[in-house]
Formats: structure tokens, sequence, C-alpha cells
């Protein structure tokens, strides 16, 4: 009776086995980008519907501004409100380089904006219309 495995069928194993990983992990890697931009983009646009509501709500400016670490939302007497921090490797942007930060007014933002999530070759926007409705468009 036979026992076990004979070189030949552990080589020939190994070899498939090697062969899928090789196949499988850059897709992987590119999935798991693509995963992180768009749950860092949905983060943005939750953060900016939070700024609105409590414009709304508390019936005061609300100032959001970008920074290196994320956004960083204040009220209109400067205190500060909420922090979103951003995972290393991504960047957050306003797509028109004038504006420096987002108003929220009790009725309405001030403009309508875009913000744009990149991580690694991976882009979304996050577009803020000027009723502080919000939509994601992203690109693979």
């Amino acid at each position: 009776m036979n026992r076990g495995y004979s070189l030949l069928e552990t080589v020939l194993t190994m070899a498939l086995a090697s062969t899928l990983a090789a196949v499988a992990i850059p897709s992987i890697s590119s999935w798991r980008a693509r995963h992180i931009t768009l749950r860092e983009a949905k983060r943005v646009q939750r953060a900016l519907e939070r700024a609105y509501i409590i414009a709304l709500l508390r019936e005061t400016t609300v100032e959001v501004s970008i920074t290196a670490t994320g956004l960083v939302a204040t009220s209109q007497d400067g205190t500060p409100i909420f922090l979103l921090s951003v995972p290393p490797n991504t960047s957050i942007q306003l797509k028109s380089k004038e504006q420096q930060s987002i108003h929220f007014y009790p009725s309405h933002t001030a403009t309508p904006t875009t913000i744009v999530v990149t991580q690694s070759a991976h882009q979304c926007s996050v577009v803020l219309s000027l009723r502080g409705r919000t939509r994601r468009e992203c690109q693979w």
C-alpha cells in the first residue's frame, strides 16, 4: 500500500499554488486600493453632510478646512466641532485651488465644491451642491 505524496506531486502542487498567487496578488492589491479610496470618499461625504446638518441645527456657520491630516470642522467662533483623519498614502484636496475651505450656512453652502480623494492611482470625487447635497464619482 502506498502512503504519502511523491516528490513530483508536491512540486506540481507548489508550482500550481505559486502560479495562482502570482496571478491573484496584483488584482487583490488593486481591489484593496479601490476599496480604501471608496471608503475614504464615503467618510468625506458623511463628514460634509454632518457639517451641513450641524450648521442647520445650531443655526450657525460651520467651516470645513482641509489639512495635511484630514478634514477639520470649526464653528463660527473657531471652536473645533470634529476632525476626520485620513490613513497614510491617502490625500484629500479641494479641486479648486483658489478655495481654502468650505463654509456651511444655516440655509446653504457658500459655493458648490468638489473634493478629490486619492489613493495610489485611484480617485473618487465628492461633489457638494449649493444645497448641501453630496454625491460620489469614482474613476477606476
